[in-house]
């Protein structure tokens, strides 16, 4: 059909700048855009996306970061991560020689690696600590769940008609097969309060959750 370009030009305080436009062109791109990247899987060095494909195209451009790969399969593995990374990925159809669509993107994290070497100690200097732990609100509070606090620490918060059963579990730590027994320190911080008789339990799990 026929169509026009409005180039809407608007300010938002008293005053307006000045702005010009010039050589405005024009193209048609026939090539189909995919639709609805997601993340289908995720490895410590490894992530792997799909797309919903709306052409007859075999062929996809994608890119990570600086790199950009052509892939042939849908799902695809994108390979040779860091883990505990946050990676932008984009996806682009090749339907042939100069003629591909516009490209999705997401922002996927690859997993985190084990912890290897014990002792370890973790300080929460960062949020981007928190990101290879687990947080478990079984209460269903949002007051009382684990989050992260700036000052550098994990912090669970105070309600008074909730009792609070919230989990706070480590990265995966792999321990000496040969290991006598297992000690585990901590800072706390907090109030006493004997009316609401509070307690922290230390649990070890084979499992990275509840068990």
């Amino acid at each position: 059909g026929t169509h026009t370009i409005i180039l809407y030009w608007y300010g938002t305080g008293n005053q307006n700048p000045p702005t010009a436009v010039d050589n405005l062109s024009v193209e048609v791109n026939t090539c189909p855009t995919p639709m609805n990247l997601v993340l289908t899987d995720a490895g410590e060095t490894d992530l792997t996306v799909g797309w919903t494909v709306l052409g007859s195209e075999s062929e996809w451009i994608v890119t990570v970061g600086d790199s950009t790969i052509v892939a042939t399969e849908n799902p695809y593995t994108i390979e040779n991560l860091e883990s505990n990374t946050e990676y932008q990925v984009s996806v682009r159809a090749y339907c042939a020689e100069g003629d591909t669509s516009f490209a999705i993107s997401g922002t996927f994290r690859t997993t985190c690696a084990p912890v290897t070497e014990v002792p370890w100690t973790e300080t929460f200097a960062t949020n981007e600590n928190v990101t290879c732990w687990t947080t478990l609100d079984y209460d269903g509070s949002s007051t009382t769940n684990w989050s992260y606090n700036s000052s550098g620490y994990m912090r669970s918060g105070y309600n008074t008609s909730t009792n609070a059963n919230d989990w706070l579990i480590s990265p995966a730590i792999v321990l000496p097969a040969d290991m006598e027994g297992l000690v585990v320190s901590w800072e706390g911080y907090g109030s006493a309060y004997s009316t609401y008789n509070p307690h922290m339990r230390v649990l070890l799990s084979v499992s990275g959750m509840d068990t």
